[in-house]
């Protein structure tokens, strides 16, 4: 893999198991009997699911087809464990349902309801701070990644305290300050400027 983020997934494939008999000759090797059973290891900090779904798959010999739909990011770590359930883990994370047919990985995302990952209310205090250190702060706070469509507007710095605030309150705030406007996305947060 080329970018060093994605290699932190190390992938443990045990596919051929060998014993060695009394009388000194190896045993034939005899492979797994399903590909769920190859063993991986793999640790991802929110990372694309269709990249962890593909490395995993690929490593078991496997190939993946992602239905049409929304996926989360993944992050996810196990140790040693069987290809099915890592995919249950990267699924659980992602929204999506898998089935094996042949050699193929089936991926049917979720219909997921963004709303109800949210937490009811947050707590936000920022002294001297630019719009956009506020909203990414705003979007930490949420565990969402933030994407900003557009040119933020210059504003001088601004002091905010929020305690116990619905997280729509406080997007409408900020977005009506600064005329943007904003949007959940699965795993993200886009705020965006409105035309003049």
């Amino acid at each position: 893999m080329a970018n060093l983020a994605r290699a932190i997934a190390v992938l443990s494939v045990c596919t051929v198991a060998t014993t060695t008999p009394a009388g000194g000759q190896p045993a034939p090797a005899t492979a797994v009997a399903s590909p769920l059973e190859v063993r991986v290891t793999m640790d991802y900090r929110n990372r694309p699911a269709s990249e962890v779904l593909q490395t995993l798959t690929r490593a078991a010999g496997l190939t993946v087809t992602i239905a049409a739909g929304t996926l989360l990011p993944v992050t996810t770590a196990v140790t040693n464990a069987r290809l099915e359930t890592a995919l249950n883990a990267v699924c659980e994370n992602a929204s999506c349902r898998w089935t094996l047919s042949d050699r193929a990985v089936i991926v049917t995302p979720v219909p997921i309801d963004t709303a109800s990952l949210l937490p009811r209310a947050i707590s936000i205090a920022l002294s001297d701070a630019s719009v956009l250190e506020v909203f990414r702060a705003l979007a930490a706070a949420l565990s969402l990644q933030l994407s900003v469509e557009g040119v933020l507007p210059d504003a001088p710095p601004v002091n905010i305290r929020f305690t116990n605030a619905a997280p729509a309150d406080v997007l409408n705030f900020l977005t009506q300050a600064v005329k943007c406007s904003w949007q959940f996305e699965p795993g993200r947060l886009v705020i965006r400027r409105l035309p003049l």
